[in-house]
């Protein structure tokens, strides 16, 4: 288990590990109590005002207020991973259909048709992810030439 460090105001924290929701409200009701505005992001005080007030980094202060002005929300932003889509079992059986009818389509052509068929965006990384894993000699490159024996 990792071990916890303490913040100069003697709070102890895991790195990585987001705040939980009753502190990450109870900054965002400070701010408004006194006066904060969420539509201009004004705060009527210093970030180090709170940051002292609350026994936490003027960091998080100034993270949590600005995604609650910008999205309205105090749930933590999503740690780790990425914003594409992750292939289903539909999806590796479409590559392994679209390598074994023609194994020269090239990479991009097998994302272009994932994402009509599923109107997700696809990682390049990941598309060529499962081709590596795929059964069969397939490869990420189009083939233009063919060697002979």
């Amino acid at each position: 288990m990792e071990a916890l460090n303490v913040n100069k105001f003697g709070q102890t924290y895991r790195t990585g590990i987001a705040l939980d929701q009753d502190m990450r409200s109870l900054i965002i009701d400070r701010i408004l109590q006194e006066g904060g505005d969420r539509v201009t992001g004004y705060i009527p005080r210093s970030f180090r005002y709170f940051s002292e007030e609350l026994k936490l980094s003027v960091n998080t202060i100034t993270k949590i207020w600005g995604k609650f002005c910008e999205e309205l929300s105090i749930n933590p932003r999503a740690n780790g991973g990425t914003k594409w889509g992750k292939l289903t079992g539909d999806d590796l059986e479409l590559i392994e259909i679209l390598k074994t009818e023609k194994p020269s389509v090239s990479l991009a052509e097998i994302i272009s048709c994932l994402e009509e068929m599923d109107g997700e965006e696809v990682s390049m990384a990941t598309v060529s992810r499962a081709l590596k894993q795929s059964s069969g000699p397939y490869t990420r490159k189009k083939v233009t030439k063919i060697a002979l024996d």
